[in-house]
């Protein structure tokens, strides 16, 4: 289970039981030196091909989604 700092992009995530792929990761710095990063993650659903933006903490616990990835080649050649 990847923690939000160590999410990539490309990496598939379950959210409240739906698959998301990671799309771009942006952390953000605190300007108090209490504070912890934040990163806001921009997912896209697998499913239905929507996008989610959220924010987490760095210490912030994702559960992995359960796929495989398949390589597939195209039966036809696009103009």
């Amino acid at each position: 289970m990847p923690k939000a700092s160590e999410l990539k992009r490309g990496m598939i995530v379950d959210i409240d039981g739906v698959p998301y792929s990671v799309k771009n990761v942006d952390a953000k710095s605190p300007t108090s030196r209490g504070a912890t990063t934040l990163y806001k993650i921009r997912f896209k659903n697998l499913q239905s091909g929507q996008k989610l933006d959220e924010s987490f903490k760095s210490d912030e616990v994702l559960k992995e989604a359960d796929c495989v990835r398949v390589s597939v080649q195209f039966s036809y050649k696009d103009g």
